[in-house]
């Protein structure tokens, strides 16, 4: 665990400088439910909860890793709108949200539960409301022999999670490029922004 959290901790430093994602604002913005409540899945130092609380979100955050959830308590611990919590996709309780936010977090969630766990997700995603993130496609660096076990999705399979939403936006990457920290790998990520109909 030693080499892991020194890595996490350097990705936290660069992530904290790091401005919240504009995809979370064209989420936001589609939000077509009377809800205004937010999910950050893998929430890291909470650049997006930021944005979605000064939007008047309620917003709750969750990370598995304990220096993250000690930054964003930091951060929000003043914060009425926001709750932080410590916890894994799969132990989570999702509350009924109109905007749910995974952007490069659902790659590592745990395989094996995966179907159960995008089932909470989607469950909790009331009409009209909207998902946003990343999903792990087979040719990426970190789809087999990452350090933890990853999550890779073919196209078709990431579509199919899909089958009582709109898919808005719908981008897939297969590219070498760096990670934050500067290390080079493949990227193959599919990103997609979808609104819930049914």
């Amino acid at each position: 665990m030693g080499e892991n959290a020194e890595i996490w901790r350097q990705y936290y430093d660069k992530a904290l400088t790091r401005p919240h994602s504009k995809r979370t604002e064209f989420a936001a913005r589609l939000n077509e439910s009377n809800l205004k409540v937010a999910i950050d899945c893998g929430c890291g130092t909470g650049s997006d909860i930021h944005y979605l609380e000064q939007q008047s979100f309620r917003v709750h955050g969750f990370d598995v890793n304990p220096d993250s959830i000690a930054i964003c308590r930091d951060r929000f611990g003043s914060k009425s709108l926001v709750d932080i919590s410590e916890s894994s996709f799969e132990s989570f309780g999702y509350p009924k949200s109109g905007v749910v936010i995974a952007n490069s977090s659902l790659f590592f969630a745990d395989p094996n539960q995966f179907e159960t766990t995008w089932g909470n997700i989607k469950s909790s995603i009331e009409v009209g409301g909207v998902f946003a993130g990343d999903f792990l496609g087979f040719k990426d660096s970190w789809a087999e022999n990452y350090r933890s076990p990853t999550t890779p999705l073919s196209e078709s399979e990431v579509k199919g999670l899909f089958s009582n939403f709109e898919i808005v936006r719908f981008f897939e990457r297969d590219e070498n490029a760096k990670t934050s920290l500067g290390i080079m790998k493949h990227w193959h990520t599919y990103s997609v922004v979808a609104v819930r109909r049914t």
